[in-house]
């Protein structure tokens, strides 16, 4: 199964504050899986029913959520590591910064080298819109 793909056009301005567009290739998502699809795939190939596999991935929030509030980080194999970065107003020396001065929190995910090398594995093919406005492959 091959990766979809559409050219995208890009309008930003250079360093003079010339006018410019580039092209570049942007994905197409075809489906946006939820967990329902999930918990059909984990019964399916393993021994959990959809009920204990819910009650797995409900666990599995839950400890991530835990864990992030109390500043740890949380690695899955093969899938990644979380984390929790933080964004805060800049202060012209470290003993104006406190905790009223960080405006969020966010968490991150970096995949682990097991979903990374998956990209390296992909194949890509082209998309045009025709007339139509139907998806078609050239």
């Amino acid at each position: 199964m091959a990766v979809k793909y559409k050219i995208c056009k890009k309008k930003f301005k250079d360093a003079q504050g010339n006018p410019k567009e580039r092209y570049y290739a942007c994905k197409i998502t075809t489906n946006n899986l939820n967990t329902d699809d999930l918990l059909t795939y984990i019964s399916k190939s393993s021994s959990l029913s959809e009920p204990d596999a819910l009650a797995a991935v409900r666990s599995i929030a839950q400890y991530l959520r835990q864990q992030l509030q109390e500043g740890n980080s949380v690695t899955l194999k093969d899938i990644g590591t979380f984390n929790l970065s933080l964004t805060s107003t800049p202060m012209d020396t470290p003993s104006d910064i406190k905790g009223a001065t960080i405006k969020e929190g966010k968490v991150t995910f970096k995949a682990d080298k097991f979903l990374r090398t998956s990209a390296n594995d992909m194949h890509f093919t082209r998309f045009k819109k025709k007339r139509s406005r139907s998806l078609q492959q050239e």
